[in-house]
């Protein structure tokens, strides 16, 4: 397959991030973002929990969205190319890497209860008193 075709395939279809939740989904994307803004001439704004807006030399150019664990991109200028690369340089390098740090830190934090199930079961114990 020509890499011209391959292009026309991400940008028709996606790729697949295999995400496990709508949380892994907004902390990957919060990775993403903070990893295109460090890139050179690049900055990235988090627009809602599954978009991304890139911008190359502060002009607009990639809309970013994860919709059912496919990443789709809409070019927002005609030369994109830049902003396109820096996405997927982000997700060849580092899709790995985001996955096992949620994971990980997903293991790390414990369990809390929710303060209305606090006060219910405060409430319930001092009904047996």
């Amino acid at each position: 397959m020509s890499s011209k075709q391959t292009m026309k395939n991400i940008l028709e279809f996606g790729i697949d991030l295999e995400l496990s939740s709508e949380e892994e989904t907004i902390f990957y994307l919060s990775r993403m973002t903070e990893w295109i803004m460090e890139q050179e001439d690049f900055d990235a704004t988090m627009t809602s929990d599954k978009d991304i807006e890139v911008y190359y030399k502060s002009d607009f150019h990639l809309g970013v969205n994860v919709k059912k664990n496919v990443l789709t991109v809409d070019p927002k200028a005609e030369e994109c190319f830049e902003s396109l690369m820096i996405v997927l340089g982000f997700v060849g390098k580092m899709h790995r890497l985001v996955r096992d740090e949620f994971a990980t830190l997903n293991k790390s934090l414990p369990l809390v209860e929710s303060e209305e199930e606090n006060e219910e079961d405060s409430e319930e114990d001092s009904e047996w008193i």
